[in-house]
């Protein structure tokens, strides 16, 4: 079954808070939602251009759109209803890949410079953990409350097992 987005651009990632509404961001400050299970879509306003990434969301009306400008600037987007409105948070970084929550209140996102970052107040602040590497981090995944893994180019792979506080290069 072929689905229409009603965008060109490039689409990055996609994420579904129930069976009928899920949410798309790509390039050009493309954000999408669905709420038929992704028969159509809906372009959101969001206020920016820049590239988008990753999306998520930690209940079915608070999420976020990480991404930003060519590598150089990151940016993170917050929505409490559904994707309705968004604010855009404060983040030192460049380009925000991916992101993974270990609750409702912590979680972490990776950006271009092989940075992690965590918040412990549902996305208001963002703080940068100690590096590993300098390789790009595109994606990240907690499969258990204190145990969250981050991979990125040239084969790296970093894993916590104490809910963030000490980051390993477990690969290459």
């Amino acid at each position: 079954n072929t689905l229409i987005s009603g965008v060109t651009n490039d689409l990055y990632s996609i994420y579904f808070t129930s069976n009928t509404t899920g949410y798309v961001v790509g390039d050009a400050g493309k954000a999408l939602k669905t709420t038929d299970g992704g028969a159509t879509w809906i372009q959101m306003p969001v206020g920016v251009t820049y590239s988008f990434r990753h999306v998520d969301f930690i209940s079915s009306t608070t999420g976020f759109i990480f991404g930003g400008l060519s590598g150089t600037s990151g940016g993170i987007l917050k929505t409490t209803d559904g994707g309705s409105t968004w604010t855009a948070l404060t983040v030192g970084s460049t380009t925000i890949y991916s992101s993974t929550f270990i609750s409702a209140t912590t979680g972490f996102c990776s950006n271009y410079n092989g940075v992690v970052f965590k918040t412990n107040n549902a996305g208001v602040s963002w703080t940068a953990l100690t590096s590993v590497t300098t390789n790009p981090l595109v994606a990240m995944v907690s499969p258990a409350t204190n145990n969250s893994f981050a991979v990125g180019r040239l084969g790296t792979i970093l894993n916590t097992v104490d809910g963030g506080a000490v980051w390993t290069q477990v690969a290459p």
